[in-house]
């Protein structure tokens, strides 16, 4: 019997392209049929309360995502199923949030990495980790490194807090604040689902404006001061870390002082970057501070780099500035 090469090689390689694409598309449609009463992932039992987990992907090492003050897992959804094709990927929901249920008080970052460590053990979500962080997220995995060093390969951090940021700002008498705000705890609809994908829109305004989310999150902005002071200081790291900021001057529309707020930023940043002996700090001049959803590809490719670096010793991060262009 003769097979035509040509036609058995152009058969394979459209079953491969199907079976990728409907493993991209079941996670998409997966998200898509998302609903308040029908959680994506795994709930699981920390001891106090159950916690949301959504794991897709195979692979090491394991990237967990951590969002900032008042955000759920949705916050990902352009850049979670793409690190997903290339390894293990987590988002979840901190206690309070999301489909998560309420827990313990003062939301302090000693508490969540605590909780954040028992969760990805019991749903036996195997280290190493990347961890990546956006704003107050990055202050939670700074925690989280510190705490378990022994389970972080590198770490991303996304415009994230400085520890110090609170002293600096009212030291430099600028107004930003430092605790809860009406207009932070109760933002818009515009505010809470910005940059969201249009079909999730609904159920990321329902499930950040609910008493409980609201509740958590004044708490955590209560305890921010606190949190801060929970950082060691000039604990110098030896492992791979990145920070992206952003750089289009996006504080001159929340504050007079804006250009004064922005210099600070900026070198708080740059410091940032110095907590590691292995680290690239690289600004992106056209994104602002919600750079994970105006610019996800540039996260992609910044995580992208990172799973590089653990599975190529001698992989680096030196051209990641022409990646982001």
């Amino acid at each position: 019997m003769y097979v035509n090469i040509n036609i058995t090689i152009t058969i394979s390689i459209t079953i491969c392209i199907v079976l990728l694409s409907s493993l991209a598309l079941s996670s998409e449609l997966y998200l898509k049929n998302i609903s308040i009463d029908k959680p994506p992932g795994r709930m699981i039992n920390i001891g106090n309360n159950n916690i949301h987990i959504y794991c897709i992907g195979e692979g090491s090492p394991t990237v967990l995502f951590e969002a900032g003050l008042g955000a759920n897992m949705l916050e990902w959804s352009k850049i979670h199923p793409n690190i997903s094709k290339k390894t293990r990927a987590c988002v979840y929901d901190r206690t309070g949030y999301g489909w998560s249920e309420k827990g313990t008080k003062p939301r302090l970052i000693s508490v969540i990495s605590s909780e954040l460590e028992k969760l990805l053990y019991e749903a036996r979500e195997l280290y190493p980790y990347i961890l990546v962080g956006h704003s107050f997220g990055g202050l939670i995995v700074q925690k989280f490194q510190q705490s378990y060093p022994n389970l972080v390969h590198s770490m991303l951090l996304i415009d994230s807090m400085h520890p110090d940021q609170f002293r600096r700002f009212k030291e430099e008498d600028v107004g930003i604040p430092s605790g809860p705000a009406r207009d932070i705890t109760f933002s818009s609809k515009k505010v809470l689902t910005y940059g969201l994908p249009k079909y999730m829109k609904e159920v990321a305004y329902e499930l950040a404006s609910t008493d409980k989310t609201r509740s958590f999150l004044f708490n955590e902005l209560r305890n921010l001061e606190l949190s801060g002071q929970e950082i060691k200081k000039n604990n110098l790291i030896d492992i791979p870390v990145i920070v992206l900021t952003q750089g289009n001057n996006q504080w001159g529309s929340y504050s007079k002082s804006g250009s004064k707020i922005e210099k600070i930023w900026l070198n708080l940043q740059l410091q940032l970057s110095k907590i590691s002996t292995k680290s690239k700090f690289v600004i992106l001049e056209e994104s602002g501070h919600q750079i994970h959803l105006d610019d996800p590809e540039k996260i992609t490719i910044a995580i992208k780099s990172l799973i590089d670096i653990y599975h190529n010793k001698n992989a680096t991060f030196d051209n990641l500035d022409k990646l982001l262009k």
